[in-house]
């Protein structure tokens, strides 16, 4: 299973916890050892004032883990953008950056980016619910309209980062969330 979740990233594909947990539902000691946390990074989050909860997924582009904001005692999800991907002087010294063009109703709200250790951090608000790959494993295919309107709202959601020049860079199934 190691080597099919590496030759799974190499292609590109995000390989989540939560998809290894539904495949091998009995074996949870397994899907631990395939997932382990990276302790390495409970120091890095609590200097930036969070508490690590669990991974969330890994991608081409980093890993994302649902954290804890300890003065706000909220959930968040912080996505990790690897060092060896990060222009030096990224955040130019700056230790907050403009996202408002991101505060909207059809994308996860941006709450912080910060560098630390060489790492980029984006902290975005955690939205519960089930993404797009769940939807589609656990109801299989969605009639035309209801499929119309889920890509009307992500095309909603994208728009704003389209109109600043910006792209996502990871849009697959498991990174839209349809919240409940």
């Amino acid at each position: 299973l190691k080597r099919e979740i590496t030759h799974r990233k190499l292609r590109g594909e995000v390989v989540t916890w939560e998809e290894y947990c539904r495949r091998f539902p009995d074996e949870p000691a397994l899907v631990a050892a395939l997932f382990p946390l990276r302790e390495s990074l409970r120091p890095l989050f609590e200097k930036c004032g969070y508490a690590l909860v669990d991974q969330i997924e890994s991608g081409r582009t980093g890993d994302v883990y649902r954290v804890l904001h300890h003065a706000e005692k909220r959930l968040y999800a912080a996505k990790i953008i690897p060092a060896f991907l990060v222009r030096p002087g990224a955040l130019g010294g700056q230790q907050v950056v403009n996202l408002d063009y991101l505060l909207q109703p059809h994308i996860a709200r941006p709450t912080e980016l910060l560098q630390a250790d060489g790492n980029l951090l984006l902290f975005n608000d955690y939205v519960e619910g089930m993404n797009f790959a769940q939807i589609v494993e656990q109801f299989g295919q969605l009639a035309v309209g209801v499929a119309c309107e889920l890509m009307r709202q992500v095309a909603r959601g994208l728009a704003p980062l389209h109109d600043h020049g910006k792209a996502h860079g990871a849009m697959t199934p498991t990174t839209l969330v349809v919240a409940t």
